[in-house]
């Protein structure tokens, strides 16, 4: 990658897992085309980001039991929205207990139009305030599609500042899949964590690539 690549950004932010989606671009110029009047046109750099599958547990109030909810319509979050990947309403937060999970399934790719390729990466980030107790239980996996654990079971608090690798989005490479499931951990700590809060953010962003 060069110096001077640009970034097109999709985040991410929720509190106690309601994570909301905000949207930026910014576009990398380049010679797309040149006449003997030395004409330029920038390329555009768009991604897009849809969930494809959707799955997590609920508390039912009724039995006092975990059940499992899932959803398999596609959930379009390129545009800037206040509503979360893992199914929440604005505002909205689950009540999670030790063992229950939320997991989405994303697809990164290309808007219509848009043929510059580039690679994606994915990051979370704690922010503040936040409950450090319940940050410690909740831990973090990102698989890709292969299998691949690009993030393994790190719980929350000590994802800070990395970025990781989800794989590279060009014309002959259309789309990069990846699972997000974050997870209420059994510990023997799950006390301390009662009726706290965490807020964070999972940015999925794209830099323009250059060289194959």
């Amino acid at each position: 990658m060069m110096k001077k690549q640009r970034a097109a950004v999709l985040s991410l932010a929720g509190v106690l897992l309601c994570v909301c989606l905000i949207l930026g671009a910014t576009y990398a110029l380049y010679t797309d085309r040149a006449s003997v009047r030395n004409h330029l046109q920038s390329g555009t750099l768009d991604l897009t980001l849809t969930r494809t599958h959707l799955q997590y547990t609920l508390l039912d109030e009724t039995t006092g039991y975990l059940r499992c909810v899932t959803d398999d319509a596609k959930k379009v979050f390129t545009d800037s929205t206040a509503e979360s990947i893992f199914g929440f309403a604005e505002g909205e937060a689950m009540q999670a207990v030790p063992g229950s999970y939320f997991e989405a399934t994303l697809r990164i790719g290309r808007a219509e139009g848009a043929y510059v390729a580039f690679d994606s990466f994915v990051e979370i980030k704690l922010l503040q305030p936040s409950d450090v107790a319940l940050a410690d239980q909740l831990l973090v996996t990102v698989t890709s599609a292969d299998g691949e654990k690009l993030i393994d079971g790190v719980c929350l608090r000590d994802l800070v500042g990395e970025q990781v690798f989800t794989g590279r989005v060009s014309p002959q490479h259309e789309e990069q899949i990846l699972t997000v499931r974050v997870e209420f951990a059994n510990k023997a700590s799950n006390n301390e964590a009662q009726g706290q809060r965490v807020l964070f953010d999972l940015v999925v962003s794209a830099v323009q690539a250059t060289e194959e």
